[in-house]
């Protein structure tokens, strides 16, 4: 149990973590596309953005809580036929992981997309 609850908090510690950090990564191709740059003075360039700094990150991080949340309701959904297994064919679990995979990756790359329009939504606050 203690194993568990360590790998849980930890799981949760790194998640958080890379939220905090990766925010430059996300940033770099927008100022690349932009600023016309190269990806080494784009990626520079995330790193000097100033007082929109703290704002991209925060970004960052509800999109993190974000992708948690989906994690969640798709291991929830792909739970939610086993109690009918005795009734259910393998056919219709085969296809119901299938759709629950296929609604993951749809609302996972909405999700990107919706980051990617609030930092260009940020960018034009600051810039302009």
């Amino acid at each position: 149990m203690l194993y568990s609850a360590i790998v849980i908090v930890s799981s949760l510690g790194l998640f958080t973590l890379w939220a905090v950090a990766s925010w430059a990564l996300w940033v770099a191709p927008l100022i690349a596309v932009l600023r016309g740059t190269g990806p080494a003075a784009s990626l520079a360039g995330a790193f000097r953005l100033g007082p929109i700094r703290g704002k991209l990150v925060e970004i960052n991080l509800v999109m993190g809580i974000v992708k948690i949340a989906l994690i969640v309701l798709a291991m929830v959904a792909s739970a939610s036929p086993l109690p009918f297994q005795s009734v259910a064919t393998p056919e219709f679990l085969t296809w119901w992981y299938i759709g629950v995979t296929v609604v993951y990756f749809v609302a996972s790359d909405f999700f990107h997309v919706v980051r990617l329009a609030a930092y260009l939504e940020m960018w034009r606050a600051y810039e302009g």
